[in-house]
C-alpha cells in the first residue's frame, strides 16, 4: 500500500515522499531489530556521550529493554498497527521526537515524524544515526515505511499529511493540540494527544535528615536530572518541591547545599538563559500572591517560598533551576490543589503502598506518573495514562 505525500515545501529529513503503510505487529522482530541497532550505533558514538538526554534514549532502546516491555503485550490477541502514524514533535524537549517514533514502529505503524524547524544538536544526531541505520540493505523495507520531516508551522502541509494518517500522534502545548485536531482527518483515524501539564516533586523531611552523606549526594544528582537537564522544559519536570513532615528547614539545609554543589560542577547557564530567569523570578514575585520571600545562594538555584498552594499552581512555573517551594503536614493536604494538568510527581521518602492510597483513596482528578527522583525524564509505553502501543494498533476479533 504506497502513499504519496506532500512534497512541495516539505525538506525530507529521512525517507522520501513516497511510503508503504502496511500494518504489521506489535513488535515486529524487524522493526525491533532496527530499533536496537540504532540503540548499538548511538551508544558507541561519542556525541552520544555529550547529550545525557540522548543517552537516555539510546539505552532506552536496548535490545534487553525492547524485550522486557514486549512481555506486557503477549496478551493473546491478535492485532496490527493501525497504518500510517503521523506524529507532531514538540521543540521543547529535543529528542521526543525519536520517542514517539519508536513508538510507532512497536505498535505495527508506519510512521511520518514531523520535528521543528531549529533543530538541538542531540536531534541532528540522533536523525543522522536513524539515516545510517535505514541505509542498511537488512531495513530496506522499513526506510520505505519512514519519514522524518520538517516544514514551516502553520502551513496547509499539515492538513495533507492528516488526510492520509490512521492516526495522529500530537505532542506539544494545547494550542498546538487544538490547533492540529482542528484539521479534518479520515474517519477512522485516532488522535493521540499530549497537551501541557504540570508535575511537582514531594520530599519526606524526616527521610531526607536520616540519608547519609553519599546517598544525599545522589538524591540531589537525581534531582538535578529531573529538573536541570531539560532546563525543567519538559512536562515532566517537577516546577514545585514540596516537603512534608516535621522538620522541613533542617531537611532543606541538608538537601539544598548538596543540589547547589552538584550544579556549580555540572551546569552552565548561558547569559541570555540568566537573564531570562531573573525575569521570570521577578515576574513570579509580582504574579503569584503567595510568594513570600527569595532564597538564592547565587544565579544557579532559586527558590520562591509560598505561604499557600495557588489556586492555578500549575500556572507557577519555572526554568533553569527556578523552583517554586511549600511545606504541608502530610500529603492528604494538597488534595484540594490537585487538578487535571497534573502529570507527575516525583517522590522520595513515600512507599508504593503510601502513595496508591494517597491516589486512590482521595480519588485523585490528576497524576498519571508517580515515580522516584531522578526518573522524571524515563519515557515509557504508557504516557498520560495512554497505552501507547495499544492505542496504536487494532484489535482483529477472529471468531
Amino acid at each position: 500500500m504506497i502513499r504519496s505525500l506532500p512534497d512541495e515545501g516539505v525538506d525530507y529529513l529521512v525517507g522520501g515522499p513516497s511510503l508503504s503503510a502496511r500494518p504489521r505487529p506489535p513488535f515486529d522482530a524487524l522493526a525491533c531489530e532496527f530499533i536496537g541497532a540504532l540503540s548499538k550505533l548511538l551508544r558507541g558514538r561519542a556525541a552520544t556521550k555529550a547529550y545525557p538526554d540522548l543517552a537516555t534514549f539510546a539505552f532506552w532502546c536496548r535490545e534487553a529493554n525492547l524485550t522486557r516491555l514486549k512481555q506486557a503485550y503477549d496478551d493473546g490477541q491478535v492485532r496490527l498497527g493501525r497504518g500510517l502514524a503521523f506524529h507532531i514533535a514538540p521543540s521543547n524537549v529535543p529528542v521526543n521526537f525519536a520517542f514517539s517514533l519508536v513508538m510507532g514502529l512497536l505498535a505495527g505503524n508506519a510512521n511520518v515524524v514531523r520535528v521543528p524547524s531549529a533543530l538541538a544538536p542531540q536531534a541532528i544526531a540522533l536523525i543522522d544515526a536513524i539515516r545510517d541505520v535505514l541505509s542498511e540493505d537488512r531495513f530496506a523495507e522499513l526506510a520505505q515505511e519512514t519519514a522524518i520531516v520538517s516544514y514551516p508551522r502553520g502551513s496547509a502541509i499539515t492538513a495533507g499529511f492528516s488526510a492520509l494518517a490512521d492516526a495522529r500522534v500530537i505532542w506539544g502545548g494545547d494550542a498546538t493540540v487544538n490547533e492540529i485536531r482542528a484539521i479534518p482527518a479520515a474517519s477512522r483515524c485516532m488522535d493521540l494527544c499530549f497537551g501541557d501539564r504540570y508535575s511537582l516533586c514531594v520530599l519526606n523531611a524526616e527521610s531526607v535528615l536520616s540519608l547519609p552523606d553519599e546517598d544525599m549526594n545522589r538524591l540531589a544528582r537525581n534531582f538535578f536530572n529531573d529538573t536541570y537537564v531539560l532546563d525543567q522544559n519538559a512536562c515532566s519536570s517537577p516546577q514545585i518541591v514540596i516537603w512534608t513532615g516535621d522538620n522541613p528547614d533542617a531537611a532543606g539545609e541538608r538537601f539544598w547545599p548538596a543540589v547547589r554543589q552538584y550544579v556549580g560542577r555540572t551546569y552552565e547557564l548561558e547569559a541570555g538563559q540568566a537573564v531570562d530567569k531573573l525575569v521570570a523570578t521577578m515576574s513570579s514575585v509580582i504574579n503569584v500572591n503567595e510568594v513570600t520571600h527569595i532564597v538564592s545562594d547565587g544565579i544557579d538555584v532559586v527558590r520562591l517560598n509560598l505561604n499557600a498552594l495557588p489556586a492555578e499552581l500549575e500556572t507557577a512555573r519555572g526554568r533553569y533551576g527556578m523552583f517554586f517551594e511549600y511545606t504541608v503536614a502530610a500529603l492528604d493536604d494538597i488534595v484540594d490543589a490537585i487538578r487535571p494538568k497534573f502529570q507527575t510527581l516525583t517522590y522520595f521518602g513515600f512507599s508504593k503502598d503510601e502513595l496508591s492510597s494517597f491516589v486512590v483513596g482521595q480519588r485523585l482528578v490528576g497524576f498519571d506518573r508517580l515515580v522516584p527522583v531522578g526518573r522524571a525524564l524515563e519515557m515509557d509505553l504508557v504516557w498520560d495514562g495512554n497505552d501507547i502501543v495499544r492505542q496504536l494498533s487494532r484489535v482483529i476479533s477472529i471468531l
